[in-house]
């Protein structure tokens, strides 16, 4: 099975980086986002995970959030936060994001696991397994 993840940052060379790490298994499909009109208006093919920056030009993680989950309410989001930004990270996970990870040295090996996680929690309601990396 190939799960749809969304990328959506609006630093690219971060974003890069996300989708590199994730592109490197071979059951997850990746599309990356560079800002918040994107994204939202490309939620007609309903991703199975989205890894959202809070902090973005225009319309702000915490705005996609909240109108992505009213259109697709049971979609994984985890949050992408920056240092300092914590509190804005947990105030987006009060609202339905699944989680959070900072931008640092630690966070791409977090990645792995927390997405391996949304995803088996999320595919085991339909009765599927992932495939581990």
């Amino acid at each position: 099975m190939n799960y749809r993840i969304y990328v959506v940052d609006d630093d690219r060379h971060y974003a890069h980086m996300l989708s590199y790490r994730l592109d490197k298994n071979e059951n997850y499909s990746v599309k990356v986002f560079h800002n918040g009109e994107e994204v939202l208006s490309a939620l007609d093919e309903k991703p199975d995970l989205v890894l959202l920056d809070i902090m973005m030009p225009g319309i702000d993680g915490v705005e996609v959030l909240r109108q992505m989950l009213t259109r697709i309410p049971d979609v994984p989001v985890i949050m992408v936060s920056a240092q300092g930004l914590i509190d804005t990270a947990v105030e987006a996970m009060k609202m339905g994001a699944y989680d959070y990870i900072t931008k640092g040295q630690d966070d791409l090996v977090k990645l792995d696991s927390i997405v391996r996680n949304v995803l088996e929690k999320s595919i085991s309601r339909k009765g599927s397994r992932i495939t581990t990396l």
